[in-house]
């Protein structure tokens, strides 16, 4: 244990070299990241919180988008989810630039697929999401989305905001709407607030 403990500890400060270095450019950051992550079996998440601060926090969103890095960012944290996929941080970051790179339907499968695994994340994503999820995403995008806030409100023990968007649910989508009726016989918890 102690000699996967140095080792973890030793690729930190690795992977902070390799992000600080301004020397390289993103892409020969993210190469040298996949190479040092390509031998390990795990992350942590201080780590990952490292490099997804130095990628969009560093950097900021606009320039990664006028430099035309997010696709990069994203292809490295496509490499990382599926290397990782026990690490929802890394599938959140992926989604986020999912939706600042305007693949919307991507975006949108991966954060609701977050949202049905934890739906209090739905608390932290992009305040815009929602607009944009109501023009682009497809029906049955929608009320994923708004079952999973339900689920959020519910778990938050906020049971007048879950009452309400389950009201409004029914009354945009219909009760015998067949979406709602898959996702509510996996998801009993919201069931006794829609019936």
């Amino acid at each position: 244990m102690q000699t996967h403990t140095l080792n973890l500890n030793q690729n930190y400060s690795r992977i902070n070299q390799i992000l600080n270095n301004f020397n390289l450019s993103i892409a020969e950051k993210i190469n040298q990241l996949k190479k040092l992550f390509s031998q390990e079996n795990t992350i942590t998440i201080k780590t990952f919180e490292l490099i997804d601060k130095c990628f969009k926090g560093q950097y900021g969103n606009e320039y990664l988008r006028i430099q035309g890095a997010i696709k990069d960012i994203i292809k490295f944290y496509q490499f990382l989810q599926n290397k990782f996929p026990q690490l929802e941080q890394i599938k959140l970051s992926l989604a986020d630039l999912l939706f600042l790179d305007q693949q919307y339907n991507e975006s949108f499968n991966l954060f609701n697929e977050l949202f049905c695994q934890n739906p209090l994340l739905i608390f932290e994503t992009p305040g815009e999401l929602y607009e944009i999820l109501e023009k682009y995403g497809s029906e049955e995008q929608k009320i994923i989305y708004h079952l999973c806030l339900v689920k959020a409100f519910i778990e938050d023990e906020n049971l007048e905001d879950a009452q309400q968007e389950c009201d409004e649910i029914i009354a945009k989508y219909g009760g015998d709407n067949q979406s709602i009726k898959d996702w509510l016989k996996l998801h009993d918890r919201a069931n006794c607030l829609i019936w």
